[in-house]
C-alpha cells in the first residue's frame, strides 16, 4: 500500500493555470545565417549499418553520441580524466560536453568525425574496455506539438487523446502550448500522461482511498469508478462482513460513524476527480487514471476540518480493505507522532 501525501489546492480558483516560462528545452534553434550543424537521422533510411536505431524506431543527432564510461574507484579524478581523453584520442571523437555536474559522473557527449557513422562509432567505443556503454543522442519530442507530432517512440497518441469536454484546459495532463483561462502553457510542461495512457488508463483492481471531506459518489464523471465492498449489503443495517463497519458499501464517514461518505465541501471530489474522473466518455474532465477505484473515506468537516482520531482510523479501514493507494490532501501545523506511526 501507498500513502501518497498531496499538497493542498486553493479552491477559490479551481481552474487550471500555465506556466509562464518555457524551460523545456525541447528544440533546436538555428542561429542567424548559420546552417543548423546537428543533422537529423530518421531509422527509416534502410541503412544496414544502422541496426541501433533502426531497431528502436527513434530518431537521433547524426554527429554525436553519448559515452559512459566505468567507475573505477581505484583511479583518482585525474586519472579517470587522463583515461577517457586517452579514449577519445584513440577514437577520434571530440568531448562536446560532460554531465558530472549534472549527476550523472563518466557520461559525456562525443562528436562523432566525418567519414564515421554513428552506429559505426558507438560499436568503436563500446570495444574498449574503460566504456560501460555508448548511444545515440535521441531526439526527443513533444507528442502532438507544432513542431514535431512523433511521441519518443515514435507512436501516434492520437487514438488516446480523450474527447472529455474540458480535457484541452488540463494543462497539467498534456500541454500543447494551449491557451487557457488567457494565459499560453509551455509545451511539455505536463506529466506526460498520453505516454503513460500507452501503458495503462487504470485497473478497476486497483483501489485507491481518498481520505478528505468525502465524494460525490453519484457525480456522472466518478459513478462509474466508485469503489464498492462486495461483502456488504447496502442498507439493510447490518455488518455483513463483520469488518466492525455498519453498510460501509461505498466508503464511510469517520466523523458521523455512518455510511454515507458524502462531500459538503467540495474538495475530496474535486481530488477523487484528479485521480479517477471516468476518461473519454464525452464529459467533464479526464482522471489520471480511467478504470481505477475510488473508496471514498470522509474524515473532514465541510469547512475542511478533522481529527487525528479520525484520519488514523480511516488509514487503518483503508489498510484492512486492502487498498494499493491512500491519497491525503491535508495536513497537521504539529508534529503529529500518532499521526506518523499511522501512515509507517
Amino acid at each position: 500500500m501507498s500513502v501518497i501525501e498531496e499538497p493542498g489546492e486553493n479552491e477559490d480558483d479551481p481552474d487550471p493555470g500555465v506556466s509562464e516560462e518555457d524551460s523545456s528545452g525541447s528544440s533546436f534553434e538555428q542561429e542567424p545565417g548559420k546552417e543548423n550543424h546537428r543533422q537529423h537521422v530518421s531509422s527509416s533510411k534502410g541503412n544496414e549499418n544502422s541496426q541501433n536505431t533502426n531497431n528502436n524506431a527513434k530518431k537521433c543527432i547524426e554527429n554525436e553520441i553519448l559515452v559512459k564510461f566505468r567507475d573505477d574507484e581505484r583511479q583518482s579524478e585525474n586519472l579517470k580524466k587522463y583515461t577517457r581523453n586517452n579514449v577519445h584520442l584513440k577514437m577520434g571523437g571530440t568531448l562536446k560536453r560532460d554531465f558530472k555536474h549534472s549527476g550523472q559522473d563518466g557520461l559525456q557527449l562525443v562528436a562523432v568525425p566525418e567519414g564515421k557513422s554513428v552506429e559505426e562509432f558507438i560499436e568503436e567505443y563500446e570495444n574498449d574496455p574503460s566504456v560501460e556503454y555508448a548511444q545515440p543522442n535521441y531526439i526527443l519530442s513533444i507528442p502532438g506539438s507544432p513542431e514535431d507530432t512523433s511521441s519518443p517512440c515514435g507512436e501516434n497518441h492520437e487514438e488516446l487523446f480523450p474527447d472529455d469536454t474540458y480535457f484541452p484546459l488540463q494543462w497539467a495532463l498534456s500541454n500543447l502550448g494551449q491557451e487557457v483561462n488567457g494565459d499560453t502553457g509551455s509545451a511539455g510542461s505536463d506529466i506526460a500522461i498520453l505516454q503513460a495512457w500507452d501503458v495503462t488508463q487504470g485497473d478497476s483492481e486497483v483501489v485507491i482511498a481518498v481520505i478528505d471531506t468525502g465524494v460525490d459518489t453519484s457525480h456522472p464523471d466518478l459513478v462509474e469508478n466508485i469503489w464498492t465492498n462486495a461483502g456488504e449489503i447496502p442498507g439493510n443495517g447490518l455488518d455483513d462482513d463483520h469488518n466492525g463497519y455498519i453498510d460501509d458499501y461505498q466508503g464511510y464517514n469517520f466523523i458521523d460513524q455512518d455510511d454515507d461518505p458524502a462531500d459538503d465541501n467540495g474538495h475530496g471530489t474535486h481530488c477523487a476527480g484528479t485521480i479517477g474522473a471516468s476518461g473519454n466518455n464525452g464529459i467533464g474532465i479526464s482522471g489520471v487514471a480511467w478504470n481505477g477505484r475510488v473508496m471514498p473515506l470522509k474524515t473532514l468537516n465541510s469547512q475542511g476540518f478533522g481529527s487525528t482520531a479520525d484520519a488514523i482510523e480511516a488509514i487503518g479501514y483503508a489498510s484492512v480493505m486492502g487498498v494499493d493507494i491512500i491519497s491525503i490532501s491535508w495536513g497537521c501545523g504539529e508534529y503529529d507522532q500518532a499521526l506518523y506511526d499511522a501512515i509507517s
